[in-house]
This record gives structure tokens, C-alpha cells and sequence, in this order.
């Protein structure tokens, strides 16, 4: 079972928590490509008042993930410092569980929101294959020092992010029914090609048009432009038609695909959660197909938290997935 996990900005208070990722992260490369005079360099080249003043620093965005929620232990942490990537670290007892992926893509998500088209890290050698994966690419071999005696050989990676002039002049507004045929294009392109969706043949424009009338004042729908262009829509849906559930919505986000990773998933978020704030709901809820890292990432970075699993309760492109369950809750709710 996936670990609940959440994402948020680091503050000064996270210090000693960050501290111990590190350490416990290098303690468990022994035995690796370093030998144990590094390990132990690298090992206390981080300490509390360390980490304590990176999180304070002006130029610089930090974030920690959590275990469970805002009680529990810092589980990782990432920093990001224009577009170089100081760490991303994860304790060895939660790596392979998507907390660097969630770390990274909220990293991605921040870099390229402030209009930066790529990022740049100096990584140990047993991280390659980790951000291989995820688009990096190896450009030279390097030694960074860990003290006055102490070098570490090191990979320095680069990964474009494509971000494009343009997306500075998105415009978040709500749709109108002269959107219903770039909306249900962008809806059916995620049937046909990803798990962001479990419909399995696309939507018609009359289907379409249904479920937009089905959505008032309180249950907005938003669409992003990009030069006059719809890329991408979010809205809040009645979660169910129950009177108990009345302060209760979904939320729903769908980009084109050329656009994904570009930031305009997250100003749509953004735009919609605010939305469902002035409407007076209480919750709201998305549900993420497992395996979906970067929107998981997104969402833990905005607030969300991962409440819930259900497992292969969906069969499309051969296989079986889960879903994720997201909740945001905020502090109101204002019945009609």
C-alpha cells in the first residue's frame, strides 16, 4: 500500500526533520559507489542550523513531505533555488513510494509557474537512474567538495521543461457554452490516451452539453486560455445528489496534452479551489489514478491530502488500476 503523504512549503521548524532525512538517506548508501570516509563527510555536511537557514533563505523554495498528515514525520525534502535543484532527499523507509516523484514534480510545478524552462541538478552517482526517469539527462561528470578534504564525484543533470512564452498571458475564466467543443476535445483526448480519466469511449458534444448545464454558480467550470486558445478546464461537480453531501464537491482537472507539465494544471486548480471557497462548500475531493505521481505531487502541493485508496477498482489499457482519493477541507461551510 502507497504511503499518505502531503507536501507543503518547509518552514524553519522542519529543521531537525529535514536534518535526519538527510542523514538516514546517506547512512543507507553503504556499500554503495562511496566509500565510507565520503559517506561520513556527506553525512555531516547537514546539520539542524544548516537546513534550518536553507529553508530561510530569500531565493530559495523549500518543501517537506510528510508522513500522514501535518502531525506527522518529515519523510522528505526538496529545494529548489531559481533553476538548480540544491537536494531532494527521502528516507530510505519511504523511497520507491512516490514521495521523490511527488517531491520533484512540485519542484517542476514551481519552476515552471516563475517561468523557468529548465532545471539543473548535481546528483550522486546512485540517483542516476531515478531522474533518467523522469526526464533528466546526464550532461558531465563532476566533483563537488564536502568539506577541505572531502570531494564527492557527482552526475550534473539538466531537464527542459518547454515552457512557453505564452503561458505568462493564460487567462483563467469561467466556460460558456463557446467552449464546448474545445472542452470535450480535451476530455476525450485523456479517455483515449491516459488513466486520468476511467470513461473508455469518448464523450459527444450533446454529452458534453449536458454535463455543463448540470453545473450552476455553486459548481463552476473554468477553462484556461493560452492565446485565445482553450488548453486545459477544471470544475467542481456535486459529489453526490444527497442532502447530507450538499457542502461536498469533486473537483476535475484536464489539460491538452502538449500543454501537461507547463503549469497550467496548477493555475487551473488554484482558480478552482478559490471557487469553491466563495461558493461556502466545506470539502472538496479529486480522485487520482494510482501510479499518477505528477498529479499527486500537484495536488499535495496545494493543499490536498491523500485520505484514502481503493485498489484495482478500474480496468483500462490492459491492466487494473487504483484510485487515490485527495481531500481539501476548509474551515466554513454555508448551507443553502
Amino acid at each position: 500500500m502507497e504511503p499518505s503523504f502531503i507536501i507543503r512549503p518547509a518552514s524553519k521548524e522542519d529543521a531537525k526533520g529535514i536534518c535526519n532525512v538527510h542523514h538516514s538517506a546517506v547512512r543507507a548508501l553503504s556499500g554503495g559507489p562511496y566509500d565510507k570516509d565520503t559517506l561520513n563527510a556527506w553525512h555531516d555536511a547537514m546539520t539542524v542550523e544548516k537546513a534550518a537557514e536553507a529553508v530561510e533563505k530569500p531565493d530559495m523554495l523549500a518543501f517537506v513531505a510528510k508522513e500522514g498528515g501535518e502531525g506527522g514525520a518529515v519523510i522528505g525534502f526538496a529545494l529548489l533555488q531559481k533553476g538548480l535543484v540544491n537536494a531532494i532527499y527521502v528516507h530510505p523507509r519511504f523511497q520507491g513510494k512516490g514521495v521523490g516523484s511527488g517531491l520533484l514534480a512540485v519542484l517542476e510545478g514551481e519552476a515552471v509557474s516563475s517561468g523557468v524552462g529548465s532545471l539543473t541538478l548535481n546528483v550522486s552517482l546512485n540517483a542516476r537512474q531515478f531522474y533518467e526517469g523522469h526526464g533528466f539527462r546526464v550532461v558531465r561528470e563532476d566533483v563537488t567538495p564536502l568539506n577541505e578534504e572531502v570531494s564527492i564525484a557527482c552526475l550534473v543533470m539538466e531537464k527542459e521543461l518547454e515552457v512557453e512564452q505564452t503561458l505568462t498571458e493564460t487567462v483563467i475564466r469561467r466556460m460558456t457554452m463557446a467552449d464546448l467543443g474545445a472542452v470535450t476535445w480535451i476530455y476525450n483526448e485523456a479517455v483515449c490516451t491516459t488513466t486520468a480519466t476511467f470513461d473508455t469511449e469518448p464523450r459527444s458534444l450533446k454529452d458534453q452539453e449536458e454535463w455543463f448545464l448540470g453545473h450552476g454558480p455553486k459548481h463552476p467550470v473554468l477553462v484556461s486560455e493560452v492565446g485565445e486558445r482553450v488548453v486545459g478546464w477544471a470544475s467542481l461537480s456535486k459529489w453526490s445528489d444527497r442532502g447530507a453531501y450538499a457542502g461536498t464537491a469533486e473537483l476535475s482537472v484536464y489539460v491538452e496534452g502538449r500543454h501537461r507539465g507547463k503549469g497550467v494544471g496548477r493555475r487551473l486548480v488554484t482558480a478552482v479551489v478559490e471557487e469553491g471557497k466563495k461558493a461556502g462548500l466545506h470539502t472538496l475531493i479529486a480522485r487520482i489514478a494510482t501510479g499518477n505521481d505528477r498529479s499527486i505531487g500537484l495536488f499535495k502541493s496545494l493543499g490536498f491530502e491523500e485520505v484514502g485508496t481503493l485498489r484495482e477498482v478500474g480496468h483500462k489499457f490492459g491492466s487494473y488500476h487504483g484510485v487515490i482519493y485527495m481531500q481539501m477541507i476548509f474551515d466554513f461551510f454555508r448551507p443553502d
